[in-house]
């Protein structure tokens, strides 16, 4: 997923899904920091969250990106820190990530595909 040193990562997962313990490994072996948020990530605070936190790389599943293109949570924030996404543990959609993509200058989706089934690499 290109993470790099000093990248800021958030990742809404918990350590019971593959994404939890990547999230913790990809940081520490990239030097970057783990951007952690206590809450749902459904919500305009979650959405700040990412804002404030100056993430660089967001990593999702799509029914939140729907949550938030439905609730237009996003709303007057500035994504300009990020310069990528993920997306994994969903089906792709076409205009969800282009939606997403529009809230941080039409930076790219890397999806991550079968990513629970067999483990990753950052």
């Amino acid at each position: 997923m290109d993470i790099r040193k000093g990248d800021v990562v958030a990742w809404p997962t918990n350590l019971g899904w593959m994404m939890g313990p990547w999230l913790v490994y990809a940081s520490l072996l990239n030097g970057d920091s783990m951007a952690l948020y206590n809450g749902s990530p459904n919500s305009s605070g979650f959405a700040k969250f990412v804002q404030d936190a100056k993430v660089t790389m967001l990593g999702l599943v799509l029914s939140i990106v729907r949550t938030w293109k439905n609730t237009d949570c996003t709303a007057g924030l500035v994504w300009s820190s990020i310069r990528c996404f993920s997306s994994s543990g969903e089906a792709s959609s076409v205009d969800d990530y282009l939606w997403l993509m529009g809230r941080a200058g039409y930076k790219p989706v890397i999806e991550y595909c079968a990513g629970t089934e067999i483990g990753g690499r950052s």
